[in-house]
């Protein structure tokens, strides 16, 4: 991830916290099996789906909570902001209920402009909606 694109998607994370960001990490599993020629346990990469509970500012590391039916204690994990792949909506996946409600948040006049936008913008957070593009870039995985 490029350094411009990190702190979009640090800064777009923490925006999004409060309203409950679910997505997704990787774990380290067990395959069973070993390697015939060294002997030693195998492993393969699992997707966990989980929800964002947390980031540290500091470190960038993140605290998650377990949503997958997969028997794993994640607080045996480290994760950074990098190993989390958030669920979200593209804008034109909005009901025309959303619509309507996001066109309804009123501006009332130039004074208010920031928090008009932050409204808005709250808004599409609040409904999981990617309004900086984190799917095409290949930051976040498209909800279905």
């Amino acid at each position: 991830m490029k350094n411009k694109d990190r702190e979009l998607f640090y800064q777009v994370m923490c925006a999004m916290l409060p309203f409950g960001i679910k997505g997704q990490v990787e774990i380290e599993a067990s395959t069973g099996q070993y390697d015939i020629y060294s002997g030693a346990l195998e492993f393969t990469e699992v997707p966990v789906d989980v929800e964002l509970l947390g980031i540290n500012t500091d470190s960038w590391d993140i605290e998650v909570y377990r949503l997958s039916d997969i028997d794993v204690d994640l607080s045996e994990y480290c994760y950074t902001l990098d190993d989390f792949v958030p669920y979200l909506r593209r804008i034109e996946t909005m009901t025309k209920e959303e619509n309507d409600k996001y066109r309804s948040i009123e501006n009332k006049g130039p004074q208010d402009f920031l928090n008009y936008a932050k409204k808005k913008l709250d808004y599409l957070y609040s409904i999981g909606v990617d309004a900086h593009g984190l799917i095409d870039k290949g930051y976040a995985n498209e909800k279905k």
